[in-house]
């Protein structure tokens, strides 16, 4: 089960290998505050300023490339 509010993000980040920005959250209803949850409860990995990750992808391989790209 994954938690309250992440389901649409997920739907966005599926194509992009599970990597999301700070304003694709906030589209998908996830506030900056959940967000921050998220991350210190190990739902999703930050990975630079503005980029993360949902930890149920796996690492890509182009990881470093997707998070420059968005």
């Amino acid at each position: 089960m994954q938690p309250r509010g992440l389901g649409r993000l997920y739907d966005q980040a599926e194509s992009q290998g599970g990597y999301f920005t700070t304003r694709e959250a906030a589209d998908a209803g996830v506030s900056t505050r959940l967000l921050t949850h998220y991350v210190g409860a190990g739902d999703i990995e930050r990975i630079a300023h503005g980029v993360y990750r949902l930890t149920r992808f796996p690492a890509h391989r182009f990881g470093d490339a997707i998070a420059a790209a968005l």
